[in-house]
């Protein structure tokens, strides 16, 4: 989700196995920063793409720890989770696992 930098002797290597293969792995890095991304997406997209829980994500949609969005007026309106906000989120949560398993 959140965009790492790969030294460049590690794109060569990798370049360099996966070529007889077919594949160009910077071409294929160059096609995955060029991708354009949502600005938000549906609970159901959000639920594939982090394994977590659908009711989680409601909880932390209601609780405001992740932003969202309703479309439309009813009680049935659709409702998508901020891109950005999901990801800082797990980010977080990431961070907070990486500090208690020290």
């Amino acid at each position: 989700m959140t965009k790492t930098e790969i030294p460049e002797h590690l794109v060569r290597a990798i370049s360099d196995m996966i070529a007889p293969y077919g594949f160009d792995f910077a071409a294929l890095l160059a096609k995955q920063d060029a991708t354009p991304r949502k600005a938000s997406i549906s609970i159901a997209e959000a639920v594939e793409l982090t394994g977590i829980k659908p009711w989680t994500l409601w909880r932390l949609v209601r609780s405001g720890k992740v932003q969202s969005y309703k479309l439309g007026d009813s009680r049935n309106s659709t409702v998508t989770v901020d891109t950005k906000s999901l990801e800082s989120f797990l980010a977080s949560r990431k961070r907070g696992r990486q500090r208690n398993s020290r």
